[in-house]
């Protein structure tokens, strides 16, 4: 079995704040069905999105376009795949500027947040290690137990740090 990074419940991502003094200056938000097809549509919008960002070169941006495509391919098939509630759309905000490339992924799902789920170990299990490759990713991640908006769900977000400005998160 392997075990998912310990985060606190309540952590709010980092420079959350608005009107871009966070550092943050581009975002993108969209909303897209919980369907399994919304994971590789997430990914495109995603590397739409570093084709035209301005604040890096090409080697920075190639970094986000895969580190983060991957991580946000993880957060959007937990959401999509994983949470309890049937039907309706998971929200995605994709924020870029100094602090790095900041992921979130919202779904209407308002039960346990990951790492809460106990889970069964198997010798070869064929998934679960989603959130390890978002902590080996990610200078930092975490999950909000409300949807962004106030809304009834949760957020899990995660930061893509600038190649060389922070090492991967800590479980």
């Amino acid at each position: 079995m392997h075990d998912v990074p310990a985060r606190p419940a309540a952590e709010r991502p980092p420079f959350a704040t608005t009107g871009g003094a966070d550092g943050f200056g581009g975002r993108l938000e969209f909303w897209l069905p919980r369907r399994r097809d919304s994971v590789r549509e997430a990914r495109r919008r995603l590397r739409d999105l570093m084709a035209v960002c301005e604040p890096w070169d090409a080697r920075t941006a190639g970094h986000f376009t895969g580190d983060g495509a991957l991580v946000l391919s993880e957060l959007a098939t937990n959401a999509v795949v994983h949470a309890r509630c049937r039907g309706g759309r998971v929200q995605f905000r994709l924020r870029y500027g100094t602090p790095g490339l900041l992921l979130e992924v919202s779904d209407p799902d308002g039960g346990c947040g990951p790492g809460e789920v106990p889970r069964i170990a198997e010798e070869f299990p064929e998934g679960g290690r989603g959130l390890e490759i978002v902590g080996a990713l990610a200078a930092a991640w975490g999950w909000l137990p409300q949807a962004a908006g106030g809304g009834a769900g949760k957020t899990v977000w995660a930061l893509i740090a600038p190649p060389g400005a922070a090492g991967p998160a800590e479980g």
